[in-house]
């Protein structure tokens, strides 16, 4: 795919889309394609382009799942950055009344068949987490930042305790580095 530790925005963006033109209508394509997108543009400091292309994000999680949780995330994270704490609070609250109750499984009776909806969901959930989170802490709400840290913590160590677990382990993959961002 696209080597994005190199550090050329511009290379990784036109490698999308010539992946995109080859890639075909397979839904999960593309929309992992636009999501990993809005993702470079948002890390790039390129906000207003993320939170563009997070309506396109929208638009193919939908057509690929059924729902635009993820791309919902990510458009927040693109309004976070913008300074529209608002815009981006309700995106992640959203989410996570969506997800309320979600908890990455710890245990399986057998190789999960559901791996990318368990992975989209986990990382959804997680993104609105930390940017509650996040926002919180910026507005000094710091007994509402531990609520949602505590939140956070207790996914992360699902994650944790599963993808080191013998039996389990295996299935998750490996974690991509931004996790542990």
């Amino acid at each position: 795919m696209v080597d994005t530790m190199a550090g050329d925005v511009d290379q990784a963006i036109q490698s999308l889309d010539q992946a995109e033109r080859k890639g075909g209508g397979n839904h999960n394509y593309r929309w992992y394609l636009s999501a990993y997108r809005t993702h470079i543009l948002n890390l790039a400091g390129k906000a207003p382009a993320a939170e563009l292309e997070a309506v396109r994000a929208a638009q193919r999680e939908i057509a690929f799942r059924g729902s635009d949780l993820m791309a919902r995330t990510l458009r927040g994270d693109a309004r976070m950055r913008l300074g529209d704490y608002r815009g981006a609070e309700n995106d992640y609250r959203q989410v996570y009344q969506a997800l309320k109750g979600w908890g990455f499984p710890t245990s399986f009776m057998g190789p999960p068949s559901n791996m990318s909806d368990l992975t989209i969901t986990t990382e959804g959930f997680n993104r609105a987490v930390q940017g509650m989170t996040f926002i919180t802490a910026m507005e000094g709400h710091f007994d509402q930042t531990l609520r949602w840290g505590r939140i956070l913590e207790l996914e992360f160590s699902r994650l944790f305790h599963v993808k080191g677990h013998g039996l389990y382990g295996p299935f998750v993959g490996t974690f991509h580095s931004d996790i542990f961002l």
